[in-house]
C-alpha cells in the first residue's frame, strides 16, 4: 500500500494494520474483491493468486467465483462460490 516490501515472516503486524486487502496483478493494477472475506484474502497475503470472476472495472473489483493459489507448481483452489454454498448446505442439514 504504502510501496514498502515487507519482510517474509512479518506479515502478521501487516495483516493487523490492514482492514481492506486487494489483489495486485503483475502489471501494478489492483482489484478489491469484496465477496471473498478478509480473512481468506490475509492467509494468502504475499502468496501468488489467480481469482476467477465477474470484473467490474468502474469499481475496480472483481466477484469472485473461484480464488486458487498457487504452490508447488499447481494452481490449488482454496476457496470457490461452490465449495461455500456446499459448507452452508452442511450446516444447515447438519450433514
Amino acid at each position: 500500500m504504502m510501496g514498502k516490501t515487507c519482510p517474509v515472516g512479518k506479515e502478521d503486524p501487516v495483516v493487523a494494520a490492514e482492514r481492506v486487502f486487494v489483489v495486485v496483478t503483475s502489471g501494478g493494477n489492483y482489484y478489491f474483491v469484496p465477496n471473498l472475506d478478509r480473512a481468506i484474502l490475509a492467509r494468502h497475503i504475499t502468496e501468488k493468486v489467480r481469482v476467477t470472476g465477474t470484473i467490474n472495472s468502474k469499481y475496480k473489483s472483481i466477484v469472485a467465483d473461484v480464488f486458487e493459489v498457487y504452490k508447488n507448481g499447481k494452481w490449488k483452489t482454496v476457496w470457490s462460490k461452490k465449495m461455500q454454498e456446499e459448507f452452508y448446505k452442511e450446516l444447515e442439514t447438519g450433514a
